[in-house]
């Protein structure tokens, strides 16, 4: 499937598809241009920074940890790095253990169906940031990446603007 009928297949609006092209390809992360990671005393939270109308732009967001969700312990004892980023993202703090963080993840994880089967990942900083709401300002989906040639898949998320976000309005 090429990149076209991929987007469209995820919702994107057509006129973000050129961006979301550029920013796949480059693996370009630039979310801190619109939004901001805060921590409003109630936990972390995305807040845009200016006023971002519907359909105006698109944000490239990394999946920090993919992983087998039977193998969450392992991958959090082996995988240099993931343990602290993934406690960091979490608010838990440098001497967290991986006890802590598998009873603190859940509501951060998201999973998507790729190659037949289902995938559990974390979001990066900004992805995880983002709150839930019933009345959503932004959408996303999980876009993944085919190889060229051998290698495995790559998967991001796309978070474009639904609706009209005002400045300091959580995303």
């Amino acid at each position: 499937m090429d990149l076209n009928d991929l987007l469209l297949k995820c919702g994107l609006p057509q006129q973000l598809y050129q961006r979301a092209i550029e920013f796949l390809t480059t693996e370009s992360f630039f979310a801190g241009t619109c939004v901001a990671v805060t921590d409003d005393g109630n936990g972390r939270s995305l807040r845009a920074l200016h006023e971002i109308s519907a359909g105006s732009d698109v944000l490239l967001i990394d999946h920090a940890w993919t992983f087998d969700a039977r193998q969450a312990r392992h991958s959090l004892e082996t995988i240099d790095g993931v343990l602290q980023r993934t406690a960091a993202i979490l608010g838990l703090g440098p001497d967290a253990d991986a006890d802590a963080v598998l009873e603190s993840m859940w509501p951060l994880v998201r999973c998507y169906r790729s190659g037949g089967g289902w995938v559990t990942c974390t979001e990066d900083e900004v992805g995880s940031a983002m709150t839930h709401s019933d009345e959503p300002n932004f959408a996303t989906a999980v876009v993944v990446l085919e190889p060229a040639s051998a290698g495995p898949a790559r998967a991001y998320t796309l978070a474009w603007p639904v609706r009209d976000v005002a400045e300091g309005d959580k995303v």
